[in-house]
C-alpha cells in the first residue's frame, strides 16, 4: 500500500522500547487487561519516568519515537512488518470488532508508520500491541494483550 504521508515528514514508531536512544515518547498506558489506554498528547520519557517506572518502562506504558526504517529489524521489504503480523494476530484472536465505529484517539496519527501504511486497519490491532521483549535484544517485537 501507498504511504499516505510525504516522504518528506518524519515518521513515528508506535512501538519503541524505553531506551533513550529511541527518543521514547509516552502515547498511552498498558491497562491490567493488556489494552493501550491511549493519550491525546505525546509525553516524552524522562530519566525520573524511567527510574520510577523501573527497567522496562515499555510494560507500563506505550512508547513511542522515530521510526528507524531499514535500522529496525522490523523493516522489511520498504515498510513494518510489525503492524501486519499484529493485524493478523488480532484478528485470529478476534481480539477487536472487523470494522471501528470511530478510530480512537491518537496522539501521533498524522506521522504513525503503522498508520500510514494500513490506515484505519492499522488502528483495529494497535491498541491490542504491548511490547513483548523477544530474542532480539532491544528489539519490540510486539505481543498482542
Amino acid at each position: 500500500m501507498p504511504s499516505r504521508l510525504p516522504m518528506t515528514k518524519r515518521m513515528t514508531c508506535p512501538s519503541v522500547t524505553g531506551d533513550p536512544k529511541h527518543e521514547p515518547q509516552i502515547i498511552g498506558f498498558i491497562e491490567a487487561n493488556g489494552r493501550v489506554a491511549n493519550i491525546p498528547t505525546p509525553i516524552p520519557l524522562t530519566d525520573a519516568m524511567r527510574a520510577a517506572a523501573g527497567p522496562q518502562p515499555e510494560r507500563m506504558f506505550r512508547l513511542a519515537g522515530p521510526c528507524r526504517e531499514s535500522r529496525c529489524v522490523q523493516w522489511r521489504d520498504a515498510a513494518c512488518s510489525l503492524i501486519g503480523r499484529m493485524q493478523e494476530t488480532v484478528d485470529r484472536l478476534q481480539l477487536a470488532p472487523d470494522t471501528l465505529a470511530s478510530l480512537p484517539r491518537c496522539a501521533i496519527r498524522g506521522t504513525c508508520r503503522w498508520w500510514a501504511q494500513a490506515g484505519p486497519e492499522a488502528c483495529r490491532a494497535c491498541a491490542h500491541v504491548i511490547y513483548n521483549p523477544g530474542t532480539t535484544a532491544g528489539s519490540a517485537t510486539g505481543g498482542v494483550g
